[in-house]
This record gives structure tokens, sequence and C-alpha cells, in this order.
């Protein structure tokens, strides 16, 4: 259109307002047809939207494309606010549209709502859109408040007691803006970590070898107690686990680490994540915060170990008594969490305490370890209400009994979390960390007389020290290292 012939003024034939004619290099999206980036677009300064040329001389007709077979007549400005039939949200966050032969109100961006999606936060299946949900003791698998059946909600076909309100599964920070109406679902073997040769005999897509599923008696227990998971690093122990059957090759995991799947969702980010299985080491999960070796699961920006992936919704925790634990979003605000008061974006909650959180570094804490100055297990203690003083075995310092600590059974005694796990407790022992001028491996801490620290100069503590395998007898504490 010329300019002599742009209208600068439009009456709109079911609108009492006049649009305004503005030009801007990238229009916003139209109110009608949600067409927006061209240049020019009319304005309704009083009721706030906005409409392309096209829709600007056109009655506010809106045509849904799939969710309704009547036309929808656009109110865009209203003294009454009545309940959105999709969302069961009574606000005017978004204009209403009027389905006239239905009798029934939907807010306009309810109207184009997806049909067919998946969250981080309900991994295995697809969620559907459902007009109205249904009666049933729902409760929103997001927010974790009541959802009202009379109106429409996303619910899992597979999972009968599973609902999202609308605008909770359109989140930003939980759905990626992927409409899967249409799209076939996936084959599980496409995912799968590995095929299965025979009799507890695999091929995983991570190792070389074949392993071998072993349950271990005692006599094996006390051989694979000091072998280290390759993808989450923790001591096998007893633990099933899968074992390479190269001799020569100590590649071991444990059954639920070979059973992760190549690709899952975590509440941690909205996209995908893929299953990292090279053991580059110095991996900063996104959750938890910890440096280490082994497996990680990754997207775009955003790193997760296999100890937080393994952490699903309706925890259970030894260390509430309310438990399940429900993952906590709060649109980018963090919380500080109940046990080591450090705040963090990621955390579970619970739904009868309002003031409960816990982080992933806490959740993720063994529960039972094995320490060189103990000869019996040490099992996680959540504190005690007592007022009585406690002393660590190792550096001999108070040990608050009000927080949480590793205590011997056995013998009663009592280490601080950090004494027993050290600063960096997840890295693999003998994992060599290569750069341009330096290699650094890392070696359990049971030399005769601790090494002294080039950097400190003081004694190395903790069960990890770093070698510089470049220079000799060159070691580093972890206490130094960032």
């Amino acid at each position: 259109m010329a300019n002599d012939e742009i209208e600068l003024t439009v009456t709109n034939p079911s609108h009492g307002h006049s649009l305004q004619h503005n030009v801007a290099k990238y229009s916003p999206e139209c109110l009608i047809c949600k067409e927006s980036g061209k240049p020019e677009f009319y304005k309704c300064h009083l009721c706030d939207f906005n409409l392309c040329p096209a829709c600007a001389r056109k009655p506010l007709i809106v045509e849904p494309k799939r969710s309704h077979e009547h036309p929808l007549t656009l109110m865009p400005k209203s003294s009454f606010i009545f309940t959105c039939i999709a969302c069961g949200v009574g606000d005017l966050r978004s204009p209403l549209c009027l389905c006239i032969p239905c009798c029934f109100t939907i807010h306009r961006e309810c109207v184009d709502l997806p049909r067919v999606i998946c969250i981080n936060l309900h991994d295995e299946h697809r969620i559907s859109f459902v007009l109205p949900l249904g009666v049933g003791a729902w409760k929103c698998g997001v927010c974790r408040k009541k959802v009202d059946g009379e109106y429409g909600a996303f619910s899992c076909s597979t999972c009968p007691n599973y609902a999202v309100h609308s605008r909770c599964a359109i989140k930003w920070e939980v759905w990626d803006q992927i409409e899967l109406e249409g799209v076939p679902e996936e084959d599980p073997q496409e995912i799968a970590p590995f095929t299965v040769l025979g009799d507890d005999v695999i091929k995983h897509f991570s190792h070389e070898h074949n392993l071998k599923h072993i349950i271990q008696d005692a006599a094996e227990a006390a051989h694979y107690e000091s072998k280290q998971c390759n993808a989450c690093i923790l001591p096998v122990y007893s633990d099933p686990c899968y074992i390479c059957t190269n001799n020569e090759c100590d590649f071991i995991l444990h059954k639920v680490c070979a059973n992760l799947p190549k690709m899952k969702r975590h509440p941690a980010d909205p996209e995908r994540f893929s299953l990292f299985t090279e053991d580059v080491g110095g991996i900063s999960c996104s959750c938890c915060k910890q440096i280490g070796s082994g497996f990680a699961y990754i997207a775009l920006g955003c790193v997760i170990d296999i100890r937080c992936a393994l952490i699903r919704n309706g925890l259970i925790h030894k260390s509430h008594p309310h438990s399940p634990l429900f993952f906590l979003f709060r649109a980018g605000r963090s919380a500080i969490c109940s046990n080591c008061n450090q705040n963090n974006f990621y955390m579970m909650s619970c739904d009868e305490c309002d003031n409960f959180c816990l982080c992933f570094r806490c959740a993720t804490l063994p529960s039972v370890v094995k320490n060189k100055y103990d000869q019996h297990p040490l099992y996680l203690s959540y504190g005690e209400n007592t007022n009585g003083e406690y002393w660590c075995e190792i550096c001999e310092e108070r040990t608050d009994p009000n927080k949480w600590f590793y205590t011997c059974d056995e013998c009663s005694s009592t280490l601080h979390i950090t004494c027993v796990l050290g600063r960096k407790p997840y890295f693999r022992k003998g994992f060599i960390h290569k750069s341009e001028d330096s290699e650094i491996q890392i070696l359990p801490n049971d030399y005769m007389t601790r090494p002294h620290c080039r950097r400190c100069s003081s004694r190395c503590e903790g069960p990890l020290v770093m070698k510089t395998l470049t220079l000799k007898d060159w070691f580093r504490c972890f206490n130094c290292t960032v």
C-alpha cells in the first residue's frame, strides 16, 4: 500500500473504538490471526490490543482451527470476568472469546493450546489436553495444587491419576514448545542404553566390551566395595551391577545406572537431555553444583550428573517425615535448603510444609558409606534434637548434633560429612584430566604420609588428592581447587 493510501484511523465493524495506524520494524502479534513481524499494524489504545491490517477491517471473529466447531466472538475488553472453560481461571490476563451457540467463554490464548506435548516433570509419557478433565481428586503435577475437573487440563492416558493445569503445562520452564499432535510415538528401542546378548550379558552403548550382570555374595562384595561405578562414581558395595567380561578392564556400572536411557527429560531444563558417557572430568552439575567425573545428561547450557538424574518426582527421603518430595518451581527465584542453608534454583519441596526445601546436593548424599577411619559402615544421620556435644572422629572438632552427619552404629562415633566424603567426592579414582600443558590424576589419599600440597604447603586432607603427572611428586589438595 502506498503511503498516501494508508488509513491512519480504522473503525472496526464489531468494535466501538478507533484503531490507530502504527509502524514498527517488527510488529506485535495480531490478536486475531496471531501473525507478527509485519511493518504495519493497528492498535486500540483504550483496550490495549493489536491487529494486522487485514484483520483490522474484519469483524473480531476467531476461527478455531481444531479446538471448536463454531466461530468465537472476541471481546477485547470487558467489565465482566468469566471463567475460561479451557484453563479454569477467571481473569483478564488474555482477552475472552465467546461461543454464542455453546454459551461458554475461553481466553484468546487458550484457543490455541497445544493438543499433545511432553513436559519435563513427566518424562515417561506424553500428556494430552482434555476438555473437561472429568471427576476426580486431581492434583497438578507442576504446582501441586488442586485441579478442577469441570474445566480443561492435560492428562496422561497411561497414568490415570496424573493431571496438569493448562497454564502450568505450557510454562516455558516446563514445556519445550513442541506440539506433538500427529507425530508418531518414539520407539523405546531408540533410546535403550543396551541390547541383551544372552543370560545376564548385555552390550552397553558406552563401552566397547560386553557386560555381565552379577549379584554379589559376601566374598564378591568385599572384592567390589572399593570399585566405583563409571556412571555415578559412587562405590558399588553390594549393589547389583554389571561388570566387564574382559578381565583386563575394570569398567563397572550399577544396574540402575546401566538402565538409564540415552535421552530423558529433567526439571532442570525444558529441553530433552542426551546421555554423555565420555569421562572427561570437571563436569559441573547445574542442579547440585558439584564438580566431578562420570556420565552426565547434557542439554543446551545445562548439565546434570547421574546422581541428580536419578532423583525422581515423589522422592522418598528419610530426612523429612512428610515424604514424598516434589520438584519446586519458583519462576527463576532461588530457595534456601532446610539442611545446608544454601540458595539454589533447583529444590525438592513438601506439599504439607510450606517452609521445607531440600537441595539436590543434600538429597544426593550417600546414605551409607565406608571410610578408612572406621571398619564399619557409616550411616547418614539427619540431626538429633539434643543439647549434648558431639566430636568428629577425623578432625577432632565439634559436630553440631542438629545438623546432618555420619555416624557408626557400632562405635557410636560421629563424623562431619565433609571429613568423610571430602570437598570433591565425585571424582573417579585413577581418572586423568588432560589439558594443553598438564596432566592431573585423581588418586586416593592413602599414602603412609599425607603428601604436601604445592599450592598451600599443608598436608593434603580428604580421601582424594591430585597428582600432576608432568611434574614429579607435585601434589595438590582439593581445598585449593576452585
